[in-house]
């Protein structure tokens, strides 16, 4: 099917050659029929003018027609006389003349379709020729529409062949370039086995050296297995004498918590002893201070009879210090029993003899003094 718009199809950017000029489209130019070029400017003028204007839907309409019906008129003229009887009837009505008579009127009377000679014949003589030069009109509109499809076509053709060969040519300077790489690559390569070989060679050798190597190191494995086997006799027989000195450890551990067992139920025993030897210290340190109360009472009424003779206050005095020494004998008892507490409980031994008795010497010797000033005075 033909196109019947009177645009030219848009073309694609010409691709650019090397380095960016563009490609010139190829296009067929000149050669053409200045009249048909005309003729076919009108047709489409008015197929363009057919929409929304009165009295022009029939140029429209038939024209449509004919450009849609080109492919097959050349091969049924019966076709191409029905097209352009249509346009007669629309020049006929267009110029303000009588209409053409209808075509199909024979139709009506059963003889089937009317055939375009019989209608021919109806028409005048000025009908006929108008009817002649329409005929011939859509010959050359046709004929101008497959010339143009045949330029775009062949232009179109001619494009894709010229953007296909610098394409091709475009991949056949790509497949140099690498075909040069690859050469390169090869050449590369080619090295690299060679340096690979010299290195396998050189592999080889150590391998040598490495198997020698490793030979000597199974020897000495073998000496160190031998070794292992009666390192491991040694630890199993040290294992058997560390069994064995466990559990005698673990014999005189038990007696050791027998005997502390045994000592902490002595040391219980000696406390308690030591708390009864110090109850009967503290007795006697009481019976002590009981007599020493007494003796001081003593003292006082023998200082108050000294008061009256010299005579009594010498038996005072003489009394008083055999008081002194019974209380010094008593000291002395009481420090002895002391200590003996003191290392029976294991404790560190304080002694308070010398405060108690430097005290109690000087309240009886200050007493004895003031009495002994009393009687003097």
């Amino acid at each position: 099917m033909f196109s019947s718009s009177s645009k030219k199809p848009s073309m694609a950017p010409p691709p650019p050659l090397d380095g960016g000029v563009p490609v010139a489209e190829f296009s067929i130019d000149g050669g053409g029929d200045a009249r048909g070029d005309k003729l076919m400017e009108n047709a489409r003028r008015r197929i363009a003018a057919g929409d929304g204007r009165p009295g022009t839907t029939c140029w429209s309409e038939a024209y449509r027609s004919l450009f849609a019906s080109c492919g097959d008129i050349m091969a049924d003229k019966e076709l191409q006389a029905r097209l352009a009887w249509r346009l007669s009837g629309c020049f006929q009505e267009d110029s303000g003349r009588p209409p053409l008579p209808p075509c199909d009127a024979a139709a009506a009377h059963g003889h089937g379709h009317a055939d375009m000679v019989h209608c021919r014949e109806r028409l005048s003589d000025s009908e006929s020729k108008v009817f002649l030069a329409f005929f011939l009109e859509t010959n050359t509109l046709c004929h101008q529409l497959q010339a143009e499809a045949f330029k775009r076509s062949t232009e179109r053709l001619v494009n894709d062949l010229t953007r296909s060969a610098r394409s091709a040519r475009e991949k056949l300077e790509a497949i140099e370039e690498r075909s040069e790489k690859i050469m390169r690559e090869s050449d590369h390569l080619r090295r690299s086995l060679s340096s690979i070989m010299s290195q396998t060679e050189h592999l080889a050798t150590a391998s040598e050296d490495v198997r020698a190597r490793i030979g000597d190191v199974l020897d000495r494995s073998a000496a160190i297995f031998e070794r292992s086997r009666e390192i491991a006799a040694a630890q199993a027989e040290l294992r058997g004498g560390q069994a064995a000195m466990r559990e005698e450890l673990a014999a005189g551990m038990a007696q050791v918590e027998a005997s502390y067992r045994s000592i902490g139920e002595e040391m219980g025993r000696l406390r308690q002893e030591a708390m009864g030897i110090e109850r009967e210290v503290r007795a006697v340190g009481d019976a002590m201070a009981a007599r020493m109360v007494d003796l001081q009472s003593a003292a006082d009424d023998i200082g108050a009879a000294a008061g009256r003779s010299l005579e009594n206050q010498m038996l005072l005095l003489d009394g008083q210090a055999k008081a002194m020494e019974g209380l010094n004998h008593l000291y002395s008892f009481q420090a002895q029993a002391l200590q003996e507490s003191s290392k029976i409980a294991g404790k560190p031994f304080r002694s308070w003899r010398n405060s108690g008795s430097n005290s109690r010497r000087s309240s009886c010797l200050g007493k004895n003094r003031s009495g002994t000033l009393t009687m003097t005075s």
